[in-house]
């Protein structure tokens, strides 16, 4: 049975929405300010727009050969 890696960018959105996550509870635990749900949404897109970008899709990379 293949074992089915997820896509790089699925991956990265995964990751801008933990990222967020933590600054929104830092900027609270540390700061006192409270990020409002729809700003920390919208700075996870933001995030995650920024790292799609950046991050190559597997395909396109050749694969080694055997």
């Amino acid at each position: 049975m293949a074992i089915q890696a997820p896509n790089r960018k699925v991956t990265v959105g995964l990751v801008s929405g933990a990222i967020m996550t933590i600054v929104a509870w830092a900027s609270k635990a540390y700061a006192g300010v409270e990020i409002p749900a729809e700003v920390a949404l919208a700075g996870a897109t933001l995030i995650n727009f920024i790292l799609q970008y950046f991050v190559p899709d597997a395909s396109l990379e050749e694969s080694p050969s055997a």
